[in-house]
């Protein structure tokens, strides 16, 4: 699985791109090597935004969630991003069990 980090409006460390990347390293389960992960966060004032973007084998999947702080959106658009993939890997085992 490919990460890429971006951050517009926002400083961040080495500590917090660790922090994404750990955490986005739960979406490997559902992923192969060669896919792509592309989050954006972006910080507005008091206003944050999360963008995720994955290439998974042929389907492209985004998500985007809002919070009052950097921690809350991207727990809500990494939690969105988790069911989505858990459910398109169920469709997928039916569909293969079906044939």
């Amino acid at each position: 699985m490919n990460i890429k980090l971006h951050f517009d409006q926002i400083r961040h460390s080495p500590w917090l791109d660790q922090f994404l990347e750990k955490r986005l390293e739960r979406l490997e389960k559902f992923l192969r090597p060669d896919d792509r992960v592309h989050l954006n966060v972006k910080g507005h004032g008091q206003h944050f935004e999360s963008h995720l973007c994955v290439q998974h084998i042929s389907k492209k999947f985004d998500f985007t969630a809002q919070g009052e702080n950097l921690f809350e959106s991207f727990s809500k658009v990494l939690n969105a991003a988790l069911r989505a993939l858990s459910e398109e890997r169920k469709n997928w085992v039916r569909t293969k069990k079906l044939k």
